[in-house]
């Protein structure tokens, strides 16, 4: 019976002794999410200053998708006051539209045909102020708010005529280009996001955000004579839409 006692004690000192070794690993864990919750926290809580590359483009190439209409590149300041942000983007496009092609047939002479050629080729440029709204995670930061972009774009037009023949498909007669007419519009736009803050080192982050990124595009119209002149005419309205996906590296300052 002593037996059966004395092994009844040792097995409740030993659970005893698990609970409690337990109970202080889940308080040191506890401590460990707080310090590190705290961290973050501060880290959201202080002013900041952060300059960031848009590497949008880069990414989407890597997995091999984009446009040449969408490729660009960027940068961006950005200034967090605890847990509200102010932000200034700048973004250029090299290549908004590239194109080249036979559009349209102008009359037969003998057995050949006059076709006219166009050619376009567009770059633009765009900046503007933004707002956002944080939380701290334990990660870094999940945030929302809005860009308000400005956009200038400038579209090199041209056009030749040529002689053709359409049994051989031969080209005659390559015709003397005019020149080139540069058409330029402008563009307004309001892009609400979504995006969340990644902190990688002490200085280093990533962030990526969805937007719902559109602008307004008001420009120069244009029209090109039977003789492949391009003289400007009217206005223009379209929308057009960006990426809805950015990717970026920070260095926070």
């Amino acid at each position: 019976m002593n037996r059966n006692i004395r092994f009844l004690a040792f097995s409740f000192a030993t659970l005893t002794f698990t609970i409690g070794q337990a109970c202080q690993a889940q308080r040191m864990q506890e401590l460990m999410d707080y310090e590190s919750e705290t961290a973050t926290q501060a880290k959201v809580d202080s002013n900041t200053f952060y300059i960031c590359a848009d590497l949008t483009s880069i990414a989407t190439g890597l997995m091999g998708g984009g446009s040449s209409e969408n490729l660009h590149i960027g940068l961006q300041l950005r200034y967090l006051r605890k847990k509200i942000g102010f932000r200034f983007s700048t973004q250029y496009y090299p290549q908004t539209e590239s194109f080249f092609g036979n559009t349209r047939s102008i009359e037969v002479i003998g057995s050949e045909i006059l076709t006219q050629s166009i050619m376009r080729n567009g770059k633009m440029v765009r900046a503007g102020f933004g707002i956002e709204f944080s939380n701290a995670k334990s990660f870094g930061r999940s945030y929302f708010g809005f860009d308000f972009p400005i956009s200038y774009q400038n579209v090199q037009v041209g056009a030749f005529n040529s002689l053709q023949n359409p049994v051989s498909g031969e080209w005659t007669n390559i015709g003397t280009g005019n020149p080139q007419v540069g058409i330029n519009s402008t563009g307004v736009g309001l892009s609400p996001l979504l995006g969340i803050e990644i902190y990688s080192g002490e200085r280093i982050g990533f962030n990526i955000e969805a937007k719902a990124d559109f602008s307004l595009m008001i420009g120069e119209g244009y029209f090109i004579d039977d003789n492949a002149v391009v003289t400007k005419s009217g206005t223009t309205y379209n929308f057009r839409t960006f990426p809805l996906l950015n990717f970026r590296i920070h260095y926070r300052i």
